[in-house]
């Protein structure tokens, strides 16, 4: 049996953590909203000062195992004095010979083999 003492003693302290816990998961929530990008902030395009030298696509190449497949090619710019920016959101990609479709979102799907 336990004591009277050490039951009494569990409840403020249940009380306390409880009562804590909304405050911080709400100050964790303020934090992360002033923390988190815009959606203007996520469309930036880059600076028109950049002059881009060369283009790589990651991966170079990309293959397809089976119909529900899809890739994410990600396209990188070499810049003077900058090295590598990622170009990825402002890339339009499209398939020369059909066989891939492009969805809004730059994901590649297989049409046909």
């Amino acid at each position: 049996m336990t004591s009277s003492r050490k039951r009494r003693n569990w409840f403020p302290k249940t009380l306390f953590a409880s009562a804590s816990l909304p405050i911080i998961l709400f100050l964790g929530i303020a934090t992360a909203e002033e923390t988190a990008p815009s959606a203007a902030a996520a469309k930036v395009k880059p600076d028109a000062a950049y002059k881009v030298d060369q283009l790589r696509l990651v991966p170079a190449q990309v293959e397809f195992s089976n119909p529900r497949d899809y890739r994410k090619i990600l396209v990188l710019g070499k810049v003077q004095g900058a090295g590598e920016i990622d170009l990825t959101t402002g890339a339009t990609l499209a398939s020369a010979d059909g066989c891939v479709k492009v969805d809004e979102n730059g994901y590649l799907y297989p049409v046909k083999e």
